[in-house]
């Protein structure tokens, strides 16, 4: 996804310039839509969930915004890639704490778990956003070095998908785990919430997978507009996961029939 290798200028009459540019104006409109929604479904505006989610979302406006500047201008200078990086960079770390946020909101029996997920997180960042940085800021001197630049860029980009799926597949296998007992309690609304649960976490994983996809596949400018909106569905999922929990904790307990022969109510 380097900037880098803009080779020149499109048109605004250009078929990918202005598929581009519309798929970063959806984007942008639905940016702005989900932060209403984090500014008025959260009650308390504190916690790494809050958080995680409130930074995601302003580093992808962040990320629209500099992917218009580089799709009108060409995007060469220093502070541009500079920003990209650290923009890009922001938005791939806040992305994976949301998962880790939910992950240790689901898992508070399972503290390895947290620990591993935690580790994973702060080992991949602090291996993989440095050296982005250094090769957009040295590309921005040394034109020669796009080529191994864009690779380089590339392999990071996919770093940062493996690692999101990963955490993606251990959420499902945790929620399957910890919240089956509570969903069964629920009854049929309780097995439906954990089939959304689990059926909108496989679709974020799938849209990891087709990104890694179109970034080998497709000219730069399109995989900024799709990159954004790949980002923007996953957050408003994100959103539809939360709402799929709140329905599991709301829905009245059902009594299991190994209760009713005993007459105990089943602990939640």
């Amino acid at each position: 996804m380097s900037v880098n290798e803009v080779p020149e200028r499109p048109g605004p009459t250009d078929k990918i310039f202005l598929a581009s540019a519309i798929l970063l104006s959806i984007a942008s409109y639905n940016v702005a839509e989900v932060l209403v929604w984090i500014l008025s479904i959260f009650r308390h505006f504190r916690g790494l969930y809050f958080y995680s989610c409130l930074i995601t979302n302003l580093s992808l406006g962040g990320f629209i915004a500099l992917a218009f500047i580089a799709l009108f201008t060409g995007g060469s200078a220093t502070w541009l890639l500079v920003l990209w990086a650290l923009v890009y960079g922001t938005l791939s770390t806040a992305q994976i704490l949301v998962l880790y946020a939910r992950i240790h909101l689901v898992c508070p029996h399972s503290p390895r778990v947290v620990r591993a997920v935690r580790l994973v997180v702060i080992i991949t960042s602090v291996l993989l956003l440095p050296p982005l940085v250094i090769c957009y800021v040295y590309t921005s001197q040394t034109p020669s070095f796009v080529t191994t630049d864009s690779i380089i860029q590339r392999g990071i980009l996919l770093a940062f998908t493996v690692r999101e799926i990963a955490v993606c597949v251990v959420y499902i296998v945790q929620a399957i785990k910890e919240l089956g007992t509570i969903a069964a309690h629920k009854g049929q609304a309780g097995k439906r919430v954990m089939q959304q649960v689990i059926a909108v976490q496989s679709v974020v994983t799938l849209l990891d997978v087709a990104l890694i996809a179109i970034t080998w596949s497709t000219p730069l400018s399109i995989q900024w507009g799709i990159t954004a909106v790949f980002y923007v569905v996953k957050l408003k999922m994100e959103f539809a996961i939360l709402n799929a929990l709140k329905t599991l904790s709301r829905s009245p307990t059902k009594l299991l029939p190994s209760s009713r022969s005993t007459g105990l109510q089943p602990s939640p």
